[in-house]
């Protein structure tokens, strides 16, 4: 076999392992991941998943790094030009929480990461938009990171949080936006007003 073909079908492989993963972190999160639970899922035995991972940990952080990136496109996606900081801020939020509805536990995997501060692409793109509203004088502060990572931590436990306690997606919706609300309230500089968090 070719070496170039070889890859091709290790990462075929690879891929396989972490697609049955990620199907099984979507409603288990971390504790779904057993390698004979995956090696299963991926039709392989379970000596078989060593070759392409090293331990348990390793696809963990293979799941969480590709559920990641797509959760940032996702966020990324929601943002559009046209629309205000407000508008974009809470379409972004919306979206996770739709996301984090449908792949609870992969979401709350995440999460927890976020706070141990791997939240990457979503934070700094969160961080990006709060330095524009600075620079705008539109909120408060003067610091951006320190303000988008207290936000980030604050609304991902929310989001978790919501989805393990409410019993559907509108009311889950309906609790995001009161507490997002109330954060743009908090942020704004004084004498600002946002439209659309009704005050």
């Amino acid at each position: 076999m070719k070496p170039e073909r070889k890859r091709e079908k290790q990462e075929w492989a690879r891929q396989t392992i972490v697609k049955a993963a990620r199907e099984l972190a979507a409603q288990g999160g971390a504790q779904a991941l057993t390698v004979r639970q995956v090696a299963e899922r991926a039709g392989i035995a379970p000596s078989v998943f060593y070759y392409y991972f090293e331990n348990s940990g390793q696809l963990t952080d293979a799941v969480c790094r590709q559920a990641g990136e797509e959760a940032a496109a996702v966020a990324k996606d929601a943002i559009k030009p046209e629309r205000n900081f407000v508008e974009n801020f809470l379409e972004v939020w919306r979206t996770l929480l739709r996301l984090a509805w449908e792949r609870p536990g992969e979401y709350r995997m995440l999460s927890s990461l976020t706070r141990e501060g791997a939240a990457g692409p979503g934070l700094e793109l969160l961080t990006r938009q709060i330095e524009l509203e600075i620079a705008a004088g539109t909120i408060q502060s003067r610091e951006a990171q320190p303000l988008a990572e207290d936000i980030w931590t604050a609304a991902q436990a929310l989001i978790c949080r919501l989805t393990l306690r409410e019993k559907s997606l509108e009311v889950a919706e309906k609790r995001l936006n009161e507490f997002l609300s109330l954060l743009l309230r908090g942020m704004r500089a004084e004498g600002r007003r946002y439209e659309n968090i009704g005050d």
